[in-house]
């Protein structure tokens, strides 16, 4: 006996939302058996779980990890292949099937108190994705899947023939991302300062260093070399589409000693990508009061600014350091098309962006290192640039939706019947 799956393109194929799956089942049985019923499934669900270790009034760890678990399915489609029971003698079956992608899914996450849901209405199907997050006392997880399950019952006493093929579905854009990439202005904070008694002209005299440590006198502050920093960074963009980083600097003088032009000098800049992923799991079934709440993140990809070591103005006036930046280009970015931010129910995976600047003071050489970490959507691939045309023309809703979910919260369980207009993850215990 042997059972296969089939894909019409490969077994390793990547598919998305709108598209068809098409392929055949193999059944071959090399003696007289009985068949009750086939069945080929097409099912893709969202688990959730959290295990938390016991802890003691002092603090150790004791006894068996509660776990908790919550999934959420998001379709289940079902075709017969089989209908008996039938003493089959030896022979092959060839089972063709087909199945379409939703592009949205209904998906409601109820109360387990009552009639009250924190979820319900129309969603973007989700991309396959699997997230760990650990700590010294929990360990919790999120996976999306998609997979092709078939069964032959063979009923009474005989065993039963299952099998299951995993299915990796990413997400498309069906409507064009702004053509230009909007950026902000970011600013590294705190400003950077440095003092240096050095930049004074007469040393202080022993009653002025005294005055200086009893008192606030700002005649007697250290001279220092302050200043505002920014560059900047895009608020949304594909791995496909490049953004200009520019930087500048606002020279602030903080006492009369202060260098009035200090020459300061750009000398290095690194960007790098991090996700950031939330989870929530249901308290259904859990000794633990309340939802359970998870988090983590991780290094995606990163890129050294490379160019020559750049004078900067002191007025703020920016200095373009790269004309067209591409995430596809980045050290680690790996598949552009599985970096998407996506936001489902319980399950948020948004990005932020880091960058690392290195100013240098000519004179000292002293070097000011500064860092900012910014919020960064990162939308899905337009569908042309995949050469997948063919799903433009299917009546769906529009797929670009903006912004909200870089600031979206994860929902958690009210005692309301619908939930508030915005939710707090810092309050779910």
């Amino acid at each position: 006996m042997s059972l296969e799956i089939h894909l019409e393109h490969g077994q390793h194929q990547t598919y998305y939302p709108g598209q068809t799956i098409r392929g055949y089942i193999n059944y071959t049985i090399s003696k007289q058996r009985r068949i009750k019923t086939a069945s080929l499934s097409f099912r893709g669900k969202i688990t959730t779980t959290h295990a938390e270790s016991r802890r003691g009034p002092s603090g150790n760890t004791h006894g068996p990890r509660m776990r908790t678990e919550e999934i959420l399915r998001l379709f289940d489609f079902s075709e017969q292949l089989f209908q008996g029971p039938y003493d089959v003698p030896p022979q092959k079956f060839n089972w063709p099937f087909e199945f379409n992608i939703p592009t949205h899914i209904e998906i409601r996450r109820a109360n387990s108190r009552g009639s009250g849901f924190v979820h319900g209405g129309r969603d973007r199907l989700p991309p396959s994705f699997e997230f760990d997050a650990a700590t010294y006392n929990y360990h919790a997880s999120a996976r999306i899947k998609y997979k092709l399950a078939v069964f032959v019952d063979n009923g009474g006493f005989f065993r039963n023939d299952e099998l299951e093929l995993p299915i990796t579905i990413r997400r498309a854009a069906m409507v064009r991302p702004p053509s230009i990439v909007q950026t902000r202005l970011r600013e590294f904070l705190p400003p950077p300062c440095w003092t240096n008694r050095g930049f004074r002209p007469e040393s202080h005299t022993l009653k002025q260093k005294f005055k200086h440590v009893f008192t606030n006198d700002p005649e007697l502050r250290t001279p220092c070399i302050a200043f505002q920093s920014f560059v900047s960074l895009p608020v949304a963009m594909t791995a496909e589409q490049g953004f200009p980083v520019n930087f500048s600097i606002k020279h602030i003088r903080i006492t009369k000693d202060d260098p009035e032009s200090p020459a300061l000098t750009l000398d290095s800049i690194r960007l790098s990508l991090w996700s950031h992923t939330q989870l929530i799991t249901a308290r259904a079934g859990s000794p633990l009061p309340g939802d359970r709440y998870a988090e983590g993140g991780e290094f995606v990809a990163d890129q050294v600014l490379y160019f020559e070591p750049v004078k900067l103005p002191l007025d703020a006036t920016p200095v373009k350091v790269a004309q067209d930046i591409k995430l596809m280009d980045w050290r680690g970015a790996g598949s552009v098309h599985s970096l998407s931010s996506f936001l489902i129910v319980t399950v948020r995976h948004v990005h932020r962006l880091r960058v690392e600047a290195i100013v240098r003071h000519e004179e000292t050489s002293h070097q000011f290192q500064m860092r900012v970490e910014v919020p960064c959507r990162i939308l899905d691939p337009d569908a042309r640039d995949l050469g997948l045309d063919e799903l433009l023309h299917r009546s769906v809703e529009a797929e670009f939706d903006g912004l909200e979910a870089v600031d979206m919260e994860l929902p958690r369980y009210e005692d309301d019947v619908r939930p508030p207009a915005t939710f707090s993850v810092a309050d779910t215990t």
